[in-house]
């Protein structure tokens, strides 16, 4: 019987009666749940509060809400954008649950061009309230004429390109009147998930009966350890790679997607769709746009840097730092990746000593790691599917406890969140593996344990993995409601479009300029070349260990053991999409970027080939084949950390010693994203006439204009470099200069690989390309040019400063302009002045007149006219002007005097000078 009192005199209740205990139990719950129902009803797309206008309209475009702000007008930051389509149109604006109005009015601009809108109905619904706004209450503002049609629908005649109306909403006090009805409504689901729970707690008997009928979990394979001494080396490789993976993200520059990615971002602020504006066409996105990419990796990245007060929040940033976070991002979603492998390995050979082998051989894979410090597009998919591969290997190796069932699941939504979050067209290659794994892990285990067990077991992990999917899907909708709202039209098209995406270059491959449809081989070459040879022998005996492993299990009486199965999903992640790829001809170029997750399983593959050779070896008398065994796995990890290091930050730029035999810079695309861009032009003071070789199909653009290399520009100066009228500076990643002109290397960026040194980008010193001057004079070209960064190429006479217009002639872009000719000797001596025509273009603050120049020789100058109004001079040149140049060239300079002479007359950034169009030259 127990005692009511102690020694000491103190009661002892003994354990709580079962009433209290499912009270409690009931209690937990409820306080649980009701958080969670009302952050989902008030913040989840289906609860949170939006404006909803049906219209039909005449034209596509965009329409914008703007809320009050206390300043007595509307926030362009609080602003919401909506795609509209021609035709039948549903605006959905939405509006965050903390951010009411200031006022009684709302600001809508309908349509950003000309057009006509009709009107039919305004709402503001939450998911359990709706409330509708009076068409009376529509007030025009600018550019608007409002009409009333029979039928009650109000007709907005849109005149400009920035139409304003005014409406009268309480946004706040709706919202509040929603959030007091959520309250409700969740603390009414919280009562039910209560009762729901005491009942389960009090059938848990049941529940464990159900567990207990499970298969035993399977035992360990028979392992080698691992000496002591190589434990060490090891770590200190690891902790080495990881240092250099965090120090390489610092200071890595940025690939030519960041900006669009960025871009896209932005737009899914405003709008709820992750796409760049320029993507849109008639009011909605290309469904490469829309359905290729999400903005997982991308918002954790924002949230750093507006964590850390790098940027605003929910605003798109471009600015140095706010690259920094997004890249600190990306590493520390890798360091996951890595851990994920590290863990995979653990959970099958159960040793800790075996995980730091597989997480230091991470690092001896340079390509992964080269863009696990800045790639945030590939890379949180590499670390999605190894999380993914990871929960997998959990799911038919180790379900001996409750708590392995919740960590493989965790594992499995977490995989699938990051994964589908980066690259939502993934989903079939995870469903393959997962299906192709968990069915032949089932008929392994079907010949040797009792069906019934085997049956229950299966239904166990189906039920794991449902859980994940519904988990992740749930996630993944909250995040992005755009694309997985519509999951039907998702699944299809993102397979559809990543297998078939639109890219029209080459990649050099092996000195084959192949393109993006590459043949069969293209991947065997790029993995022959960039993995170290050392770990690809082990990878190819890992491969022959597990399908030997797998079929002596078949084969066997033995009990199966979780080496036999547990290696699956590293096979199917390495080796599943690359066939696949192969066989339906997808599109693939930038190397191995877009199938980065294969080198997380390949190191998963080479642990099991170095596991299974040491097995082997250590059946044999001599130590000496044992320690060579580990001296050869040292220095295979060892030898590609330290090529990484002469490399660093460019870990991607590595190439194996057999493909070090061949010209690397002749053979291989290197530095395809130009991230040594950064180092080119980082705190350097540029002349006025730099350019930057963008790619084979657009040779010359702006270095200011582009994304990759701008936030990196130091401050623009008067020319330091002295360059003659027909020279300029030409930044590239190219071996040679794309635009056919003489250029002579001045610098570059440079590092040691292997048996070579390469050369990842060149500054090079130019000499333009001039033509003869023609008989009728130098007309300037009407047509447009469909690249505003562009600088020449669509013309033959022009090569810095312009841009060409909508009419007859070109505007001056940047704040020096030139063009250029060549005549024979004869007609040069004969020539006296030279007359320039054109007109005003844009009202610019700059009121400071503008320069002619000659060869170099000032000979004039002009007043910036009026918009549109026409202007023409004539100036003489002297003799020695025409032919300061020398070899029968000519180069006219337009330079907009600036006279402050502390400020730069060149322009860093995207904006355009544009104060004059040019539209003849005749020199006579």
């Amino acid at each position: 019987m127990r005692t009511l009192s102690t020694r000491s005199g103190q009661r002892n209740t003994g354990p709580l009666p079962r009433q209290v205990k499912l009270m409690g139990v009931g209690l937990v719950a409820f306080l649980t749940a009701w958080p969670l129902c009302f952050a989902f009803l008030i913040l989840s797309p289906a609860g949170k509060p939006t404006f909803e206008i049906a219209a039909a309209s005449s034209d596509a475009g965009f329409s914008q809400i703007f809320v009050g702000q206390e300043s007595n007008g509307f926030s362009e930051q609080a602003s919401t954008w909506a795609p509209v389509v021609e035709g039948d149109t549903n605006l959905r604006f939405g509006l965050r649950s903390w951010r009411g109005t200031v006022g009684e009015f709302i600001r809508w601009d309908p349509l950003d061009r000309p057009a006509k809108m009709v009107v039919k109905q305004i709402q503001l619904k939450t998911g359990l309230l709706a409330e509708e706004i009076e068409l009376e209450r529509v007030r025009p503002s600018m550019a608007v004429v409002t009409q009333q049609t029979a039928d009650g629908d109000l007709v907005l005649v849109l005149e400009s390109n920035d139409p304003q109306v005014l409406f009268e909403a309480d946004v706040a006090a709706f919202i509040e009147r929603s959030n007091k009805l959520s309250a409700l409504v969740a603390g009414v689901i919280a009562g039910v998930v209560a009762v729901c729970c005491v009942v389960v707690f009090q059938q848990r008997i049941a529940v464990r009966r159900l567990w207990n009928g499970l298969p035993a979990p399977l035992g360990a394979p028979s392992q080698i350890k691992v000496p002591r001494w190589a434990v060490l080396i090891f770590g200190f490789l690891a902790a080495s790679g990881t240092t250099l993976l965090i120090l390489g993200s610092k200071v890595i520059g940025v690939s030519w997607d960041e900006p669009t990615h960025e871009s896209s971002l932005g737009e899914y602020f405003r709008s709820g769709i992750y796409a760049p504006r320029w993507s849109f066409a008639d009011g909605a996105p290309s469904d490469v746009a829309a359905f290729v990419y999400a903005p997982v990796a991308d918002l954790l990245g924002h949230t750093l840097g507006a964590a850390l007060g790098v940027h605003d929040w929910f605003a798109e940033s471009y600015t140095s730092d706010s690259y920094f976070a997004r890249h600190v991002t990306v590493a520390a979603l890798t360091i996951l990746g890595i851990i994920a492998v590290g863990l995979t390995v653990k959970t099958v050979l159960d040793s800790w000593k075996w995980a730091l082998v597989g997480v230091a051989t991470m690092f001896a894979l340079p390509l992964f790691i080269g863009h696990g410090m800045f790639n945030i597009k590939d890379a949180p998919l590499a670390v999605g599917f190894s999380v993914f591969s990871l929960g997998l290997t959990m799911l038919v190796t180790r379900l001996s406890r409750p708590s392995d069932s919740v960590v493989s699941a965790i594992a499995l939504g977490l995989g699938l969140v990051l994964a589908l979050g980066s690259r939502p067209g993934i989903w079939l290659a995870l469903a393959l593996s997962a299906a192709l794994v968990l069915s032949l892990a089932s008929l392994l285990r079907f010949r040797q344990e009792r069906g019934g067990a085997v049956v229950a077991l299966l239904a166990h992990q189906l039920s794991l993995v449902l859980i994940a999917i519904l988990g992740a899907w749930l996630i993944l909708w909250l995040i992005y409601p755009a694309a997985f709202g519509q999951l039907g039209n998702l699944l299809v098209s993102s397979v559809a479009v990543s297998q078939a995406f639109p890219w029209t270059g080459t990649t050099l491959t092996a000195g084959l300029p192949l393109s993006g449809q590459p043949p069969w081989f293209y991947i065997p070459l790029w993995l022959g070349a960039q993995v170290p040879v050392v770990v690809l022998v082990l990878v190819v005996v890992g491969v022959v260990a597990v399908v030997i492993g797998y079929v002596r299990a078949w084969k066997g009486n033995q009990s199966v053991t979780r080496g036999d199965i547990g290696w699956l999903p590293a096979i199917f992640q390495a080796f599943g999409v690359p066939v696949a790829a192969v066989l339906l001809g997808s599109s693939l170029y930038g190397g191995l970027r877009q199938l980065l997750f294969v080198f997380p399983a390949l190191a998963i593959l080479a642990v099991v080939g170095l596991s299974w050779t040491a097995r082997l070896i250590s059946r044999t008398p001599k130590s000496l084949y044992w320690r060579g065994l580990w001296l050869i796995a040292i220095v295979g990890v060892s030898v590609p950390l330290f090529a990484q290091v002469r490399l660093f930050p460019y870990s991607f730029a590595y190439f194996n010693a057999a493909a070090s035999l061949g010209d690397l810079e002749e053979q291989w695309e290197i530095d395809g994203w130009w991230l040594s861009g950064r180092e080119l032009v980082e705190d350097r003071q540029l002349p006025n006439r730099t350019v930057c070789v963008e790619s084979q199909d657009r040779p010359i653009a702006q270095c200011a204009r582009l994304g990759m290399v701008s936030p990196f520009l130091g401050e623009a100066v008067l020319d330091d470099f002295p360059l003659a009228e027909d020279e300029y500076v030409a930044l590239s990643r190219f071996g040679t200069s794309p635009s056919g002109d003489k250029c002579v290397p001045t610098g570059g960026v440079v590092r040691p690989a292997l048996l070579q040194t390469i050369k990842l980008s060149t500054a090079d010193l130019c000499k333009v390309s001039l033509q003869s001057y023609p008989d009728r004079g130098l007309v300037l070209p009407s047509a447009s040019s469909d690249d505003p960064s562009l600088l020449w190429g669509w013309d033959e006479f022009l090569f810095w400063g312009w841009r060409a217009s909508g009419d007859r002639g070109v505007v001056m872009e940047n704040a020096d302009a030139s063009l250029g000719f060549s005549m024979s000797d004869s007609d040069l001596k004969a020539l006296k002045e030279i007359r320039l025509a054109g007109r005003g273009v844009e009202a610019q603050p700059v009121a400071n007149p503008v320069s002619i120049h000659v060869n170099g020789v000032e000979v004039g100058q002009i007043s910036i006219p009026p918009e549109s109004q026409e202007w023409s001079g004539v100036f003489p040149v002297p003799a020695e002007a025409w032919t300061a140049l020398g070899d029968s060239r000519v180069v006219v300079r337009l330079s907009v005097e600036n006279g402050d002479s502390q400020e730069p007359p060149m322009l860093v950034g995207p904006e355009s000078l544009a104060v004059l169009q040019l539209a003849e030259v005749e020199v006579r």
